[in-house]
């Protein structure tokens, strides 16, 4: 396989057209090699930036792989270092403390230098997504998957490759002469996505086209993105009063809308609260109990709603015998 051009060309102007300078999110695997080559044929004031986390062995051939593509550009390298202990004291596991270490780090290089963050999601990472997303019973609100642009910790993290598959994005650093690393834990198949990826995505490509699968996914963003405007709009609507740990919801106004509606504006409602753990069954219980009479509780984890007459109130609470806001 070979790159498309046409493809090439696009992504460029993108990239050109982006307010700078251009931080790229780089591990040394080949989406980000490509997005770092495709970043610098794009324009000069672009700097790489890997994050090296101290979890596995050879994670060093990594940041190497990462070092070489920057001399072969001409850009400069920024090596980052995390602090593995923090990386596994994080309660939502390694992976997500990976992650929240990385994108901190990141974000920090992006303020000092006043910078974009350019990350390398693709195609086949949004399928993927979909994939392990429906298989735990995901509905549409959750099938969207990373953004073209977000803000993140104040800092404007841009995906210019979601419209590249896998394949391709190699292709294009292999006629540039660039080495990247293949990182050896996504061969174990224990991990949900890397099953995905080797099973079920291959499985989902042989039978629809590429460019029919990249517009199912269009379609699904766009259709996500009303779903959250329009529950978003209702949940102003319904919502009393809000604080950084807590939410007040008009329970009349809740009960009139249709369960769907009620579970999605319960949802959204939780998600507004700092450092509250939102489950499906959490919100959805809630929904329940606003629309039945009597006064409720609900609890989950450090999440805490009272269902009251008028009013249903929703918080994080580090102890949950403690009285809620009145």
């Amino acid at each position: 396989m070979s790159s498309d051009p046409e493809q090439v060309a696009r992504t460029v102007r993108a990239i050109r057209d982006l307010p700078g300078p251009l931080v790229v999110a780089c591990s040394g695997g080949g989406d980000s090699i490509a997005l770092a080559a495709l970043a610098r044929e794009a324009r000069a004031d672009v700097v790489l930036a890997h994050v090296h986390h101290h979890l596995r062995p050879g994670a060093h051939l990594d940041e190497a792989a990462v070092v070489a593509a920057g001399a072969s550009l001409g850009v400069v390298v920024r090596r980052l270092h995390v602090d593995p202990r923090a990386i596994r004291r994080d309660t939502g596991g390694l992976e997500a403390g990976a992650r929240h270490a990385r994108y901190t780090t990141l974000t920090g290089v992006c303020r000092r230098l006043d910078g974009a963050l350019l990350t390398a999601h693709h195609a086949g990472d949004h399928l993927e997504t979909v994939a392990m997303r429906m298989a735990t019973g995901a509905g549409l609100g959750a099938l969207d998957g990373p953004r073209q642009s977000i803000v993140l910790d104040g800092v404007t993290v841009h995906r210019p490759l979601r419209r590249w598959w896998p394949e391709q994005l190699r292709a294009y650093a292999r006629e540039r002469a660039l080495h990247y690393r293949e990182d050896p834990t996504n061969t174990d198949r224990a991990r949900l996505r890397n099953r995905v990826r080797a099973e079920v995505v291959p499985a989902w490509r042989g039978v629809s086209s590429g460019d029919a699968l990249l517009r199912s996914l269009e379609r699904v963003d766009e259709d996500a993105l009303v779903l959250r405007t329009l529950v978003g709009r209702l949940c102003g609507e319904v919502l009393c009063s809000t604080s950084q740990h807590s939410v007040t919801l008009d329970r009349a106004a809740l009960r009139a809308l249709e369960p769907a509606l009620r579970r999605a504006v319960v949802h959204d409602a939780c998600r507004r609260i700092d450092g509250l753990r939102v489950t499906q069954r959490f919100t959805t219980e809630i929904a329940e109990f606003a629309g039945l009479g009597g006064r409720r509780v609900a609890m989950e984890h450090r999440g805490r709603a009272e269902i009251r007459d008028a009013e249903v109130v929703i918080a994080r609470v580090d102890d949950p015998r403690a009285p809620l806001p009145s």
